[in-house]
């Protein structure tokens, strides 16, 4: 991250917003991306491909239908500047640092995104959690980026306890390393993330958010399963297939 400031400063970028201590989920990016109309953003994650300092970690660039265009630009590189700063880049401390004229915003990468997912009715969540004691939830993060992002939505939002018996699971989640796969199980059933945003798009009538904008479309990724399109069908409301990429689906 500290050469990418330092590359990014070289060709000219003037404002860097990181999330804090470098970590930001997939979806978390995406949507700070968007809210604060950054011209795009890089991701590390070895996802996709090889990881550790002897291969590429699977360096992104999200931002609007340039991937192919990036990509052939890479290359014909032959070399690359890199700005020689007075000192690193506090990653661990929120707030705005200075390196002449370049500005490094740290920003807080839960807050965020906890804001941006709260189309959803959290404090009716929190009511029927609340009415239905007996409801128990696992969350695994599987070691990945989402974990603070579990507890901050699951314990400190919803009040769901941070420890629970393991034989009186009502509902168990997890989520791959960045954050943009998931799985929600039960004892006898499951749902896939092909599942999941279908049943969303059909009760998008019930979120607040959507109530007040509407539905103007739905899209899925090429790989992702049909049954969105058949939700699409019974609302008549226009559907997308797109290859995969959030920056396609943006």
């Amino acid at each position: 991250m500290q050469r990418i400031v330092r590359i990014g400063a070289a060709n000219g970028i003037s404002k860097f917003i990181i999330g804090q201590d470098g970590i930001l989920s997939t979806p978390a990016a995406s949507a700070l991306i968007q809210k604060r109309s950054a011209d795009g953003g890089i991701i590390l994650t070895a996802l996709h491909n090889p990881g550790g300092p002897e291969n590429d970690f699977g360096i992104k660039y999200n931002t609007c239908n340039v991937t192919n265009a990036i990509y052939q630009a890479t290359c014909t590189i032959s070399e690359y500047k890199e700005a020689n700063l007075d000192k690193p880049v506090d990653l661990s401390t929120t707030g705005i640092q200075r390196f002449g004229p370049v500005s490094v915003e740290i920003v807080d990468s839960i807050t965020n995104n906890v804001d941006f997912i709260k189309i959803f009715d959290f404090e009716l969540i929190r009511q029927f959690r609340q009415q239905t004691p007996e409801l128990t939830l696992l969350f695994d993060a599987l070691h990945g980026v989402t974990g603070p992002y579990g507890r901050r939505i699951f314990v400190d939002e919803l009040g769901f306890p941070e420890t629970v018996e393991k034989h009186r699971i009502s509902l168990g989640a997890a989520s791959d390393g960045d954050g943009d796969c998931n799985m929600v199980l039960s004892h006898d059933w499951f749902a896939t993330p092909s599942d999941s945003v279908a049943v969303i798009a059909h009760y998008a009538d019930c979120i607040p958010y959507f109530k007040r904008t509407g539905i103007r479309g739905l899209a899925r990724s090429m790989p992702t399963s049909c049954a969105i399109d058949r939700v699409a069908a019974a609302k008549g409301i226009e559907s997308f297939e797109v290859p995969t990429g959030w920056e396609l689906l943006e």
